[in-house]
């Protein structure tokens, strides 16, 4: 499975977690629900915030899911940074009246 505009191939997705462009989307598309729906409990985004808004506690469980495939990639640099930001919104929260 390749994206017909940028030539991604979804086994390099599979490797780095990232899209080569935006059409990759929809080209890998057929594949994407299952791995969303793994992920994240759902295939597709429900959010209960007004004009899509996310709350703090979303966005870290967003990213500790994204930690942990990258660990389980052995993508430890990424790893790193996913480790600090949500370590960051935890300070902010904390920090907040």
């Amino acid at each position: 499975m390749v994206c017909p505009v940028c030539g991604e191939a979804y086994a390099e997705f599979q490797k780095t977690g990232l899209f080569g462009c935006s059409a990759c989307y929809e080209a890998f598309a057929p594949r994407l629900d299952a791995l969303f729906k793994r992920i994240h409990g759902v295939a597709r985004h429900i959010s209960g915030m007004p004009d899509g808004e996310e709350t703090r506690e979303g966005r870290i469980s967003v990213l500790a899911a994204q930690l942990r495939q990258a660990v389980a990639r052995e993508a430890f640099e990424e790893a790193g940074r996913l480790r600090d930001r949500i370590a960051a919104l935890r300070r902010t929260a904390r920090n907040m009246p």
